[in-house]
Formats: structure tokens, sequence, C-alpha cells
């Protein structure tokens, strides 16, 4: 499957004993020393000999969600390299850029569920959590980022035991990226929901995934430029007669019978939420697309839609992420 990575993971410097009640002052120690970027977060006190399950099991589902790292002071330690690695300059900016991002961000959101998940069930390995590190305008280049993450009773210097979480901020390897870059491909060509990323700003398709293409054609501007030579960019000419998608924002054209609802559709999604909606296919150059018919045999069609918004690693710009599954055509007479 490939090495995921080259350096030091703090979880083979533990002792096996160790790993069921861990030390704030150890990991600190051990962060230092082999210079690993480590987050370590405590989120509440446990009684003498409670165990996180047991914990968890004792409170409501409502109680557990007040808790987790979006809580600014659940965040106990950032080491020297995390501090580095995430551009931060202290543990009190790390608490509060990182608890917004916890609480505003899609995918750290579902990695809390994760865990919470495996701490339910007793459950203490270590699972990989890939994400994407930004770079900037100014030259830094997106990273491939690995966190290594699982749920332990993390003892203070108090002596206090607490539910907590240990998480190591790596690199991958090569070897690594490479294996999962097969992997994600696959998961997004057999996927059958059409995704769909649209530019936020402009409403141009940037790129299709295999389902997406079959619903409605190629528009996707990356899927295009992939298939030409740097000498020859392709201009995406319409033939005379045929409708495309050029002056139309995709999200004017899917929620053309839904207007209504764009507003909530961005305000959810500024949060760092998902919108989701059953929305008809009604805007005539959609449905010339998708090979609707239209009077005398109309095809009434509804998609689940589900939207989110992120930004393409490469060009920075902020992108929609659509996810589009048919439910029901009819063939209707008008």
């Amino acid at each position: 499957m490939g090495s995921l990575v080259e350096e030091l993971i703090l979880h083979d410097l533990l002792e096996e004993e160790e790993l069921e009640e861990l030390k704030l002052s150890r990991l600190v120690d051990l962060s230092s020393e082999h210079d690993i970027g480590l987050l370590v977060y405590c989120f509440c006190a446990l009684k003498p000999g409670e165990s996180i399950r047991q914990y968890l099991s004792s409170v409501t589902s409502s109680k557990r969600s007040q808790l987790g790292p979006c809580r600014r002071e659940s965040l106990v330690h950032l080491s020297p390299r995390a501090l580095k690695d995430l551009n931060l300059s202290s543990l009190e900016e790390g608490q509060e850029k990182l608890s917004k991002w916890w609480d505003g961000v899609a995918m750290l959101r579902q990695e809390w569920q994760t865990h919470l998940r495996s701490a339910q069930r007793g459950d203490f390995q270590p699972f990989v959590f890939r994400a994407v590190l930004f770079g900037d305008k100014e030259g830094d280049a997106t990273q491939a980022w690995n966190l290594i993450n699982w749920p332990a009773v993390i003892i203070d210097e108090h002596g206090v035991r607490h539910w907590g979480m240990v998480r190591q901020g790596i690199r991958a390897s090569g070897d690594f990226l490479q294996c999962w870059a097969l992997r994600d491909l696959l998961a997004i060509k057999h996927t059958t929901a059409g995704i769909t990323v649209v530019s936020v700003e402009s409403g141009c398709v940037m790129w299709q995934n295999a389902a997406s293409m079959a619903m409605m054609g190629c528009h996707g501007s990356l899927n295009s430029e992939a298939g030409v030579s740097s000498r020859r960019k392709r201009q995406n000419k319409i033939q005379k007669g045929e409708q495309g998608l050029q002056g139309h924002h995709y999200l004017d054209l899917l929620f053309y019978a839904h207007k209504e609802d764009l507003p909530d559709l961005n305000a959810t999604v500024q949060r760092g939420g998902t919108f989701c909606k059953r929305v008809e296919i009604t805007h005539p150059v959609l449905r010339y697309l998708m090979g609707l018919g239209d009077s005398p045999h109309f095809e009434e069609a509804h998609h689940d839609v589900e939207v989110t918004v992120s930004r393409d690693p490469v060009t920075l710009e902020r992108a929609y992420t659509i996810s589009q599954a048919g439910y029901e055509l009819n063939r209707m007479q008008k």
C-alpha cells in the first residue's frame, strides 16, 4: 500500500502499557525531542477508574455534542513543529483558530464523528485521516496532509484523567500518495452520483466525475484541458444551433425552479455546512444537455442535490462541490 511516511510516528515511540493512559508531560517531551507535529486535546475529566467508553455511555447525545475540539479550551498542547506547520504563533492562537475550523469545516466535523464512533465502541487504535493543507498565492504549495488520530485517556500534570485525543500531523510519502490517488480515482469514477465542481465566482464547471459527464456531457474546463497539448488549448466552441453552459452560472441552472433557496444555500455552505435539496430540473439549457424531452414528450426529472464549498487545491479558487443523484424520471404527456 506504500509506506505512510519516512519520519517517526508517535504511536511507535510509546510502550504498549502507555497507550491506554498517556501522561501529558510524556507527550510534550516526546514531541519536542523528536520534532513531531503533535496536538493533544482533553475534553472532560473522568472519574477514578472510569473509561472513556463508560463515560460516553453514561451521558446523553446532547451532552456529547457540547464537548469536543470545537471548544477552545480542549486543545491543551501544540508542539513547536505543529505550530510551525500550521503557521501559528502560540497555543492561544491555535485554540482560537482550530476551534473555529472544527466547528465550521464539514470534513473536520466528519472526523470528529469518526472519533466518537471509535471511542463509543472501545476502539483506541490509531486511524489516518487525509486532508489538504492549502498553500497561498505567495508561493507555498498546497500539500496532501495526513493526520494520525486516536482516542486516549490523558493524565494531566495534577494526575487528573481526561477523555482526550492525540493527533499527529505528517506529510505523506510519494508512494503513499500514489496508492491513495489511485483509490480516490476509483471511488470518484465508480460512485453513481454525479459530482460537479463549480467556480463560486464565475459559475463555470471546473471538473466532473464520470457520472456527471454521462448525465450532461463534458463541460469541465480541467477535463477539457487535460486532453490537449499546451500548444493547442482547446476553445470550448459550441456549434451553431447547440446549447452549452457558457454565460450561465451552473447553480442558476440547477436551482432554476428553486431560486428562493439560493440565499439559504450560500449561507449554509459558508458556515461549513452541507446544503441538501430535492430539485426539479426545469431550465431549458440543462434539460437539453441532459437529453430530457420537450413538449409533447416532457420528462419530469428530480435530483437529490448536496452542495458544499471549499477551494481548488491548485488554483486556490473557491469552488462548490455538487453531488447530484436522480431519483425520479417520468415521461409525461403535455
